[in-house]
């Protein structure tokens, strides 16, 4: 119809306004976002950054903890070692002056056995052992002293090495033998027993 008018309205300046408007919207939440992100990372890896350096800090304090300690342990064992060897030398000498009693007593028990008819010629003894030679006026002489000796409760041991007739002069009245006897000494040391019968 000729009479109607139909009015015409330009809409997009406004369409355009409101696409700017979610735009900048978009943006700006982006940024914050972004922002919020990057603070976020920061702040985790300052965290990280600090929690490393804590960590290898309690490793310094350990190591060092671990070092004295260490030097202690050194110093201890080198203490001990000192008292082992202080302790072996102290047994040493244990055995040392058991021995020298004990071969004390084979001199009075030698001394016992030439007043009844045995002769010492010769007699050498170590920390295990004293040989005694000699001569006897007989066999049964040689073979008595012996069983004496093994009943002794300071020798682990009496053995006859040797027994012969000895070359007598020409002026010689009676026939020795010859004889070599081994004692054997039981160890010595902190269980070393006085013998029965010794004074």
């Amino acid at each position: 119809m000729p009479g109607d008018i139909v009015p015409v309205i330009n809409l997009l300046p406004w369409r355009e306004a409101r696409q700017l408007r979610r735009r900048r919207r978009f943006c700006l939440g982006l940024s914050g976002a972004i922002m919020v992100t990057l603070a976020v990372v920061a702040g985790a890896l300052m965290w990280v950054t600090a929690m490393v350096s804590g960590q290898a800090q309690d490793n310094t304090d350990l190591q060092s903890v671990l070092s004295s300690l260490q030097q202690r342990i050194d110093t201890q064992n080198t203490v001990f070692a000192g008292y082992q060897k202080q302790q072996a030398d102290f047994a040493r000498t244990r055995r040392l002056h058991a021995a020298r009693l004990q071969q004390t007593r084979m001199l009075t028990e030698v001394s016992a056995m030439m007043s009844r008819g045995l002769t010492l010629s010769g007699l050498r003894y170590d920390l295990s052992a004293v040989q005694l030679r000699g001569t006897a006026g007989s066999a049964q002489l040689v073979s008595e002293a012996v069983q004496h000796l093994r009943h002794r409760n300071d020798i682990a041991g009496a053995e006859l090495q040797d027994l012969a007739l000895a070359e007598p002069p020409d002026t010689i009245r009676r026939q020795d033998y010859s004889y070599h006897i081994r004692l054997q000494l039981p160890p010595s040391g902190l269980d070393f027993m006085i013998p029965e019968g010794d004074g």
